[in-house]
């Protein structure tokens, strides 16, 4: 049994070898025992070099789509560009048993089209809120053209989720959704499993007295709100303090230059991308205290997850999903989003008021047994066999009776 995955992400092509930097692509492999083959349609890149998630020659097969810069490139020559790759579309659906489709896209509708016409079995899967995403992203010219096609491609992205299950990340996406289709289903695409938890024995206790360790995981874009989080820590007088910025984007020397500006130059270190793993895992264990601050369009955002799962402290924007994860002063602490003072206040609260980080840790800990890779995989074989009929017993690869 073969499944096909539409996703938006560039796999690199290197001595006939496929590539990606996107670590979502691990979760999506972590399916390979359910299947004989995982195929993907995306747009691809030649590269001399490899990247840091490898496919399998021998499990995994790539159809290759020309290369485009971003979605909204692609919209402005989209009747040309799927002219030329139709048949490989209809070609990826009709040889695919069951297909895992990534929306909102020009090409995942596209695809959803003809899955609907050829009666495949499907799953709709949105990740994240792009219309925010979008409001954010956007500035200037670019701004309106940008609302104006993303929702075109939620109002098409609406027609077939009425028609196919949709798995959402994050409980906005999925209180959206649930009103259009009743086969909704709240899911992560969770890579740490449940020998990756720590145990409740291991917390200790936050040094006030001493230099609190501050972390945060992810791309430097402009969703993040990094520079809130700076100018939050700026404000912080009660403790010291030292945080490290895992991961690279756009916003990397902007956000170097506000570092200094604010006089953090000595208490701000960036890291390039740490890759899942191992060594990610080392920055997690590190730290006391895990800051999100991200200003909207997250769906589940796994880096708050794998800090919980690591017993992290975590602090996170109340928007998007993240409140369906985070109860403020139970398991983590909630602040405004792009409000820097309120983030101040609630570090300061935290630091005064000796509240009980280890409980509010342990509580975390038993929040992320939920979001676990065994955990999501027990949803998605279940929703296989009531909606589509599939068992997804190891080994089994049959429809059943």
């Amino acid at each position: 049994m073969k499944l096909g995955v539409c996703v938006d992400q560039v796999f690199f092509k290197s001595n006939d070898t496929y590539f990606t930097d996107a670590a979502f692509i691990q979760f999506l492999l972590s399916f390979q025992k359910y299947f004989e083959k995982i195929e993907f349609i995306s747009r691809v890149k030649i590269s001399e070099k490899g990247s840091r998630y490898a496919l399998s020659k021998e499990k995994n097969t790539v159809v290759e789509l020309p290369y485009y810069n971003n979605i909204f490139h692609l919209c402005t020559q989209y009747p040309f560009y799927i002219n030329k790759v139709k048949h490989k579309l209809k070609k990826f659906v009709t040889t695919s048993d069951l297909l895992f489709v990534m929306v909102p896209h020009p090409i995942a509708l596209t695809i959803l089209n003809y899955c609907t016409s050829e009666h495949k079995k499907v799953f709709v899967f949105v990740r994240q809120n792009m219309l925010a995403s979008a409001e954010i992203r956007y500035r200037g010219i670019k701004h309106y053209p940008a609302l104006l096609v993303t929702h075109w491609l939620n109002f098409l992205t609406d027609k077939y989720c009425k028609k196919h299950p949709v798995l959402t990340m994050g409980s906005e996406m999925y209180q959206r959704y649930i009103k259009i289709n009743p086969n909704t289903f709240l899911f992560a695409n969770s890579k740490f499993t449940k020998a990756d938890i720590v145990s409740k024995t291991s917390l200790k206790e936050i040094r006030w007295d001493k230099c609190v360790n501050i972390l945060f995981v992810g791309r430097l874009d402009p969703e993040k709100g990094i520079d809130y989080l700076l100018r939050a820590l700026a404000a912080i007088k009660c403790f010291n303090f030292k945080l490290d910025i895992v991961g690279e984007g756009p916003l990397k020397h902007e956000l170097m230059n506000t570092g200094k500006v604010l006089g953090l130059e000595e208490k701000v270190a960036f890291a390039d991308y740490v890759p899942y793993g191992e060594a990610l895992y080392q920055h997690y264990l590190k730290a006391d205290m895990f800051i999100l601050p991200s200003l909207g369009a997250e769906g589940l955002p796994q880096a708050l997850l794998e800090a919980m799962a690591k017993g992290v402290l975590v602090l996170a924007s109340n928007n998007s999903g993240i409140p369906g994860v985070i109860e403020h002063g139970k398991n983590g602490f909630l602040f405004k989003p792009g409000n820097s003072q309120d983030l101040s206040t609630v570090l300061e609260n935290i630091c005064l008021s000796n509240s009980d980080t280890i409980a509010i840790r342990a509580k975390a800990l038993d929040t992320v047994q939920q979001y676990t890779q065994e955990k999501q995989h027990e949803v998605f074989r279940d929703i296989c066999l009531r909606l589509h009929n599939l068992d997804l017993t190891p080994g089994v690869h049959t429809t059943s009776c």
